[in-house]
């Protein structure tokens, strides 16, 4: 088994499989899904209402981590970021709701 296969490195984002979380931005409300498996990482948002549409991302172990980051690194990036999933701290940025307009889905921190 290799150490850093796309098996191997997705492995430690279980964690960050089957999450569901709705965001509240302003007048908005987002609906974003996260989906892991062997091979990709796949977030799935969705703008509610009547201008209504989704967005997907999908990201394989070399997108999701650019360089060789040990075991414990990579759980505890995986449990932070699903932390932050569970939590309700994600915001949406730069989006409009044409067809094939980029998103950008982040993390808020407040400390």
């Amino acid at each position: 088994m290799s150490s850093h296969g796309h098996t191997d490195i997705l492995q430690h984002f279980g964690c960050l499989d089957e999450l569901i979380q709705v965001i509240y931005q302003g007048f908005y409300r987002f609906v974003v899904l996260s989906n892991v498996d062997e091979q990709n990482w796949t977030i799935h948002l969705g703008l509610m209402g009547p201008e209504g549409r989704w967005w997907r991302g999908v990201w394989d172990s070399d997108s999701v981590v650019k360089s060789k980051l040990s075991p414990k690194l990579l759980d505890t990036f995986a449990e932070r970021a699903a932390e932050a999933f569970i939590n309700g701290e994600l915001c949406v940025d730069d989006w409009r709701p044409d067809q094939g307009a980029p998103i950008k889905v982040g993390l808020m921190y407040f400390h």
